[in-house]
């Protein structure tokens, strides 16, 4: 695990970088763009971006190889285009087949140099003990302010102003008696203090 010509990050960059300029003349073949990958770096590279980057990006990794070498039937030997387009369709099973494996394997080779690479395990024991001391951290804090919140409350005094009273608010009864009725008669259309006054008695409550 050194940086030594045989040692594993001269080992794993030097591979990579083989796949990158593989990956580069294929899609150069295929007059496709072609996004240089990440170099795998070496012992001194930064593991929060660098080392970060290069497994994220080639976690991700499809090629762009087209694999036309896998093909079984070559499309001058068919007699018709019934017979070719039945040749184009296996092969373009195949040939995806073999994209698949080849993605796979390189995302498995990947994951592989990961659990091994001490920059990146490194960086995860790292991360781990940063979330653990914010947990803790946050445990504490919500303990302490639990703790202020009871004690806060152990001595908390009801004020005489929140206190309910204890006895219903009466009515004044000289403001009930205050309260005179009416009576309107439906005969003469007018109103009376009294419905003696009403000639007709023909009166109603309306107050």
């Amino acid at each position: 695990m050194n940086d030594s010509q045989k040692g594993f990050y001269t080992t794993m960059r030097t591979l990579f970088a083989t796949l990158d300029r593989e990956e580069e003349a294929a899609a150069r073949e295929a007059n496709e763009n072609h996004t240089p990958l990440p170099s795998f770096g070496d012992s001194r590279s930064d593991p929060k971006e660098e080392v970060r980057r290069f497994y994220n990006v080639w976690l991700g990794f499809s090629t762009a190889k087209s694999f036309s070498w896998r093909d079984q039937y070559r499309y001058t030997d068919a007699p018709d285009r019934r017979i070719k387009r039945a040749m184009e369709k296996e092969n373009k099973k195949l040939r995806d087949a073999a994209r698949r494996e080849f993605n796979d394997t390189v995302k498995s080779l990947v994951m592989f140099i990961r659990k091994r690479d001490p920059r990146y395990v490194k960086e995860t024991v790292d991360e781990a003990k940063l979330q653990a001391t914010l947990l803790a951290a946050s445990q504490s804090q919500a303990a302490r302010a639990k703790a202020a919140f009871q004690e806060n409350l152990a001595n908390f005094q009801t004020q005489e102003w929140m206190q309910a009273e204890d006895n219903p608010v009466e009515e004044d009864e000289d403001e009930e008696s205050e309260v005179e009725e009416a009576f309107e008669c439906v005969a003469c259309k007018k109103v009376y203090k009294n419905e003696k006054y009403c000639p007709f008695r023909l009166v109603l409550l309306t107050g």
